[in-house]
């Protein structure tokens, strides 16, 4: 009885994490133009090319990875989607690693914004499953360490980090509650 609970539960977190993943899709590409837009000017084009065949290459490896679930999930599908989560975390952290290097103040500024959304969007979409939400923002946050990385920076990048772990912790109570609640209700129908 507990490991069919606990199947509802985990198949109950892929369904949420896939019914808003078009929301975290569809903002990396918006800021994949967002990155063009602002760094263009100033950043390599090999590099922004380079760096944007990655984000479109993770995005659509994500997306594979999710659609190759067949009918019932099972914690390989758990570990497959936080897979997706971390090539897409990777490639942001190296995006502000390397393309954040390229601009001035104001390219750093819009930078640090769209991170910040981007790892809103994350930490929504990824909310019910907490190992791929980590997967998503860990490598963000040590990608915040680079892209902050100048001595006199250091109160925004711990601004940056308590922020970024706020939404990671944000997630894990989230998921805490979301699995209490479905192995509630797993449990109250297996009963009647």
């Amino acid at each position: 009885m507990a490991d069919e609970t606990g199947m509802r539960v985990l198949e109950a977190q892929l369904r949420s994490a896939d019914s808003v993943a078009i929301l975290r899709h569809g903002m990396n590409m918006c800021g994949l133009l967002f990155l063009w837009q602002v760094f263009s000017h100033c950043c390599p084009l090999m590099l922004l090319a380079g760096w944007s065949a990655a984000l479109i290459v993770a995005t659509a490896a994500a997306i594979g990875l999710s659609t190759h679930r067949g009918g019932a999930n099972g914690p390989s599908d758990l570990r497959r989607h936080g897979l997706g989560a971390l090539l897409q975390g990777l490639v942001w952290a190296s995006c502000m690693a390397l393309i954040g290097r390229s601009g001035q103040t104001t390219e750093l500024i819009a930078l640090w914004t769209l991170v910040s959304c981007i790892m809103v969007c994350g930490a929504i979409s990824y909310a019910a499953t907490p190992l791929a939400a980590s997967a998503y923002l860990l490598p963000c946050i040590v990608g915040l360490f680079f892209m902050f990385d100048d001595h006199g920076q250091l109160p925004l990048r711990a601004l940056a980090t308590s922020y970024a772990l706020s939404l990671l912790a944000g997630c894990f109570i989230y998921a805490r509650t979301f699995a209490r609640q479905h192995s509630t209700t797993a449990q109250l129908a297996e009963k009647s």
